[in-house]
């Protein structure tokens, strides 16, 4: 496995997926957003190092991002009607996408190969 993959894989793609949000849904908490990137970079390097449990622990978090995203998208993807009704589309288009790439990287983690390319 390449270079750049393995960065893809192992930090890029878990930290955007758990940090891809509507961006006045991260406003409320931009002090934690730099503590949760050095989180997930540094369980990035630990799966890089071959460590199985940070390769448990990240699919673990994806699928965990998974079903709490679906869980939100259904009860807040359409506004109250004293909030204005009509669909929220900020939060509707960032968490179909980031389904998808924890849905995807959830599946892609548990491949053999990827799995074989950790040395430990």
């Amino acid at each position: 496995m390449s270079t750049g993959l393995r960065i893809l894989l192992f930090i890029v793609l878990p930290i955007l997926g758990i940090m891809l949000w509507p961006p006045g849904t991260l406003a409320g908490g931009l002090f934690v957003i730099p503590v949760i990137i050095v989180l997930f970079i540094l369980l990035g390097i630990m799966e890089w190092q071959g460590r199985k449990w940070a390769l448990t622990l990240s699919i673990f978090l994806q699928g965990i991002n998974v079903i709490t995203r679906l869980m939100i998208f259904i009860s807040h993807a359409v506004r109250p009607a004293n909030a204005g009704g009509g669909a929220d589309v900020p939060l509707i288009i960032t968490s179909i996408l980031a389904i998808g790439i924890s849905l995807w990287l959830l599946l892609r983690l548990d491949k053999v190969d990827v799995q074989s390319t950790m040395t430990r």
